[in-house]
């Protein structure tokens, strides 16, 4: 059971040839320093097309970030600088596996929250679809 002591912000740009889309919404969730690696933990709802799914975002440094969703649909995304990832996406229309190529990681994470950003590009059967542009302020709560 999440303890949820904590806002997590998250702004986003999606670029794609059919123009561009912005996107924030905030919700409250868990963050947490192990090992080296921050964790921020939240349950998505119907405002971010997930409901039902608990998401798990994994931040190593400034060099990978891992995006664990688990529920009616499960994902992994690995977005790590340097680096062509291919990963499996489940989505309500169907399974996909989509390729990840990171352009940066910004980690301004602290143990008592602060920011994360982070640049890829997204494409499928080798053919780039969109870029996405992510920060994530994380905050503790009275």
């Amino acid at each position: 059971m999440m303890n949820e002591n904590y806002m997590i912000m998250m702004e986003g740009v999606q670029q794609s040839d059919e123009g561009e889309d912005k996107l924030s919404f905030a919700t409250r969730g868990d963050f947490y320093e192990k090992d080296g690696c921050f964790y921020i933990v939240y349950e998505e709802s119907e405002a971010t097309g997930f409901a039902g799914n608990t998401t798990t975002l994994t931040i190593e440094n400034e060099s990978r970030v891992v995006l664990d969703r688990v529920g009616p649909q499960a994902s992994q995304l690995i977005i790590e600088r340097d680096k062509k990832h291919m990963c499996h996406y489940m989505t309500e229309f169907g399974d996909m596996v989509i390729g990840i190529r990171t352009e940066k990681i910004r980690n301004m994470l602290t143990d008592d929250g602060g920011d994360v950003s982070f640049r890829y590009t997204l494409d499928l059967n080798a053919n780039e679809l969109v870029t996405n542009e992510l920060k994530i302020t994380v905050r503790k709560l009275n």
